[in-house]
């Protein structure tokens, strides 16, 4: 029997709004798509679980229907649709026409009719109608044999529970077909239907079980016994008949004659995997991606697989005559400093590919083998490419070495640092870095969530990649990809290599159209380079000062764990958040100030506003300050030296150019960006931060307000400007101004709000934003921003035309025409729109400063390696983090390598105004910054 899936979309999308609401989830383009997100997934879900043949979604429209032309007041009660959701329901429509699948819909009429008209016709005709959703009115439906009703389930996401004829008569006494009697008589009150008066649950079963229907009950209402039941239905008889006209469903609705026609998908198409791609849904893309793969427009392909010497040499002389090649390694892991190599993907020219595999790889002799040996020993790379020769690698890599080597020979790869990471450790210095289409992706794209060469696979070419996971699965049951059957390594390594130049080349055509070839040629791909030697360099971490810090830490814990329960009066879990509520809120009556689905918070935020409302209550702040030091242990302390590298002996941290949108770095495996610097437990973390050698120092170099001094350039502000060039300290400066005071009487909490202000001002905070960050009441803050602006004009002048831009093309650009797209600027939503032109006004300044930065390293970088190779420049560079970079270096260096820093940090870009950076010297990380 047919299976015919009838879905409530306004039902679903708003199930899935409250269900998504503590879980936000945005585009690319810092939309809130969470409802949409939800009921997309259910969707699939539900298709996955029953396998419909004939799929529909019915709504409701926005004219008003029978129900209200009867009763006015019908769904009056109702709140108006948020506006966050009410964004969300054109691209619903938008993302079911891609999926095709037909929406019904018809003027006058609920979407329980159509769904109602539709079941009882599709029954008849022998589909097997089954309706999804948790209306209750829809259960009058199952008096009709066939139906079935799916009702999301209440606790677990992703569950539905089936509700039957039984269900309904266990839960309201009543069967099926008498459900509308017994909502007429109780009434409801989301819908606005008045009922009758004082006739609540049981005694509209008890009713019913007595006389059978609603019909007999007004009929014989004189029959009634209990007095007050029959007082009321008396009086109240046409407000029952009225009521039951507003629940009873239509059975009448205009519906497609031919049920039949309701088909959906197919889901291949890459209108819809486009669309998924847009609104940043990964998992979804995904599911679609590896659904269809094997449907997708199938294009002749040849993968050749190398492992024999003759193989090898073919390829190297093909190689000799190609300008350009996309270079990708096959490794047994993610991190390049520990994974071991299995092959190497290249490709030349479109739909061609060769995979070097070197677990199969054979016919050369011994005697080849030793000699290679021998010169990967000797080289510079030989400590680290030793621990993971084999002698296939070891081969093939010197037969290889000068195509690899050769600056002339032009190499784009996806994430070609990885790549170069893994053949440095093999004894090579990949030479020819031209294209690296997660760049050009990145800098075209720079809202999107993902630039990885599935995504961007299917996005520009069109093609499926065969994911990951189909080699070497997931989670426990994760494989190396030594075990992966060598047919299916070289398809999946060939995909790696033809894409990766398929795609340079096709966005490099891109980044010319936008004007962006620049940033890549000059700024990211040289960046790629200099992260690349800082990586593999790696930063020495001291365990025994971590270890000591571990130690204090604990025992500051416990003191403070004694102490909280002395005060209580009695023990309890300390990491317990509902524990801890009933601590603060029923024990010790302090006021809640924000319920969750569990109870009331006790995040951060919570645990500060409580240390204010009753100093004489110290537990708010001892709870924080335990909390603080728990975090400081799991997430760096005891953390930190379990990712020493066994060989080098230090940790090494990778840089990520291609996520925050604003073109500022970020590192991962560990996240050496959020060292703790603020306060004095978490500042301690950085004396485990020390040279790779004896008696070398540590050297620090910061950026001062960098930022600022980007905002006094780019609004061309008089008095900002005459600040920083007469060296002022410009926090206090705009508290004299704004305040009207002498520069020398500005108190230290003066400077403090100046100091909030003139950041904040970057980063486009309100007058609330302010008020909260400063806890100064809101008329102060007000007060403050408007004489700032009085201050600086210029500054005003300069947000205002800036977020005018935005307006008019849809994005902003850097002072190197870095662009950030904001189509949220345009948005219906004030919340949306705000948070868009705060963005506007931070970019340009962010994404500079970022810009800055990374032309200074990439100077620094290339001295450094002058000096390297002229007299054997030892110095290296070690991190950067925001505007700060870090070097270790022998004594005899250090005032070349700070002058040589300093140089080229203030000299990296010509601004109205001076750059200056700060630099420190010692020990450890925290004894230089």
């Amino acid at each position: 029997m047919p299976k015919l899936l009838v879905i409530d979309a306004m039902a679903g999308l708003y199930r899935s709004y409250f269900a998504m609401a503590r879980m936000p989830l945005t585009t690319p383009r810092g939309m809130n798509v969470a409802a949409l997100y939800g009921f997309v997934n259910t969707l699939f879900a539900l298709i996955e679980r029953e396998q419909p043949d004939l799929l529909v979604v019915c709504t409701d429209t926005p004219e008003p229907t029978f129900r209200h032309e009867a009763y006015g007041e019908y769904k009056a009660t109702r709140d108006e649709m948020p506006e966050d959701l009410q964004t969300q329901v054109p691209l619903l429509y938008q993302l079911l026409e891609t999926m095709r699948i037909k929406v019904l819909q018809a003027p006058g009429f609920e979407a329980d009719d159509l769904m109602a008209t539709l079941a009882t016709r599709a029954a008849k005709e022998g589909f097997e109608p089954i309706i999804v959703s948790a209306d209750k009115d829809l259960a009058q439906l199952l008096q009709f044999e066939k139906i079935r009703i799916l009702s999301p389930s209440r606790t677990t996401a992703g569950q539905w529970n089936e509700i039957t004829a039984a269900s309904v008569q266990e839960k309201y006494g009543i069967p099926p077909e008498r459900l509308g009697d017994w909502l007429a008589m109780v009434g409801d009150t989301s819908d606005n239907v008045p009922g009758i008066p004082k006739i609540g649950d049981k005694s509209a079963t008890e009713l019913l079980k007595t006389f059978g229907s609603l019909d007999n009950i007004l009929s014989d209402v004189e029959k009634i016994e209990k007095k007050s039941w029959r007082e009321t239905i008396a009086a109240n008889s046409e407000q029952a008949k009225l009521s039951r006209f507003l629940v009873e469903l239509r059975f009448d609705a205009p519906v497609p004659d031919d049920i039949s026609a309701l088909t959906f998908g197919p889901f291949a198409g890459s209108d819809l995997q486009q669309l998924l791609n847009e609104l940043g849904f990964r998992a979804l893309l995904k599911k679609v991606v590896a659904a269809t793969s094997s449907d997708a427009t199938a294009e002749e392909r040849h993968y050749e697989t190398v492992n024999t010497v003759a193989q090898l040499e073919a390829m190297i002389q093909e190689l000799d005559s190609a300008d350009f090649a996309a270079l990708d390694t096959e490794t047994t892991g993610l991190d390049p400093n520990q994974a071991n190599l299995v092959g190497i993907s290249i490709s030349i020219r479109p739909q061609h590919a060769w995979f070097v595999h070197l677990p199969s790889f054979e016919g050369f002799s011994s005697e080849q083998t030793e000699e290679n040996a021998t010169i990967v020993e000797g080289s510079l790379f030989g400590e680290l490419s030793s621990r993971r020769k084999l002698p296939a690698q070891s081969f093939v890599i010197e037969q290889l070495r000068p195509w690899l080597e050769n600056p002339a020979k032009r190499k784009c790869g996806q994430n070609f640092k990885y790549d170069a990471l893994i053949f440095y450790h093999c004894g090579v210095e990949v030479a020819g870095w031209s294209d690296d289409p997660m760049l050009m992706s990145y800098l075209l794209d720079p809202n999107s969530r993902s630039h990885g060469i599935d995504l961007l696979s299917q996005k520009y070419l069109n093609l499926p990649k065969i994911p990951t996971e189909a080699l070497i699965g997931s989670g426990k049951n994760q494989r190396s990809m030594v075990d992966v059957p060598i047919e299916k390594i070289t398809e999946y390594a060939g995909e790696d290599a033809d894409y990766t130049r398929r795609l340079a080349i096709l966005l490099r055509e891109r980044l010319e159209e936008e004007k962006l070839t620049h940033l890549q040629d000059e700024i990211e791909l040289p960046l790629a380079k200099v992260l690349y030697r800082i990586e593999r360099t790696g930063i020495r971490i001291d365990p025994h000062v971590l270890a000591q810090l571990s130690h204090t830490f604990a025992s500051e814990q416990m003191k403070l764990e004694a102490e909280v329960h002395r005060l209580v009066g009695h023990p309890f879990n300390l990491g317990s958040p509902a524990q801890l509520a009933k601590i603060l809120f029923e024990e010790l009556k302090l006021k809640p100030v924000r319920k969750t689905k569990t109870g009331y918070s006790t995040d951060e935020d919570v645990l500060q506003k409580l240390t204010h409302q009753d100093p004489s209550i110290p537990i708010p702040g001892l709870v924080l300050r335990y909390r603080m030091l728990s975090k400081l242990r799991g997430t760096y302390v005891d953390a930190l030296p379990k990712l020493i590298n066994p060989t080098t002996g230090r940790v090494h941290t990778s840089f990520n150019q291609a996520v925050a949108s604003t073109g500022r770095l970020s590192s991962t495996d560990p996240n050496l960006q959020n060292i703790p610097i603020r306060s004095e437990e978490g500042a301690l973390i950085r004396t485990a931060f020390v040279a790779g050698h004896d008696g070398w120092k540590i050297l620090s170099a910061d950026y001062s307000q960098i930022e600022l001094r980007l905002m006094a350039h780019l609004s061309g502000d008089e008095t900002l400007r005459e600040a920083f060039k007469l060296g002022l300290d410009i926090h206090a400066a705009t508290a004299a101004k704004v305040f009207g005071i002498p520069l020398s009487e500005v108190t230290r909490e003066q400077r403090s709000v100046a100091k909030g202000v003139n950041f904040g001002i970057i980063y486009g905070q309100t007058d609330f934003g302010l008020s909260e960050a400063l806890s100064i009441p809101m008329d102060e803050a007000k007060s403050f921003r408007k004489n700032y602006f009085a201050t600086y004009p210029g500054v005003r002048a300069y947000m205002d035309s800036t977020v005018d831009f935005a307006r008019e093309h849809g994005y902003v650009a850097t002072l190197y025409g870095r662009k950030r797209p904001i189509p949220e600027i345009h948005a219906d939503n004030r919340a949306t729109r705000e948070f868009a032109e705060r963005i506007a006004i931070n970019t340009p300044i962010q994404g500079t400063a970022a810009d800055v930065l990374k032309i200074a390293m990439i100077n620094v970088d290339a001295k450094l390696e002058k000096l390297r190779l002229e007299k054997h420049f030892q110095a290296k560079m070690l991190l950067t983090v925001h505007d700060e970079l870090v070097f270790e270096t022998p004594p005899e260096e250090l005032d070349e390598l700070s002058e040589l820093v300093k140089r080229e940090m203030e000299q990296a870009v010509a601004l109205d105004v001076p750059l200056v950076a700060d630099l420190g010297v010692g020990n450890n990380w925290l004894e230089a910054h």
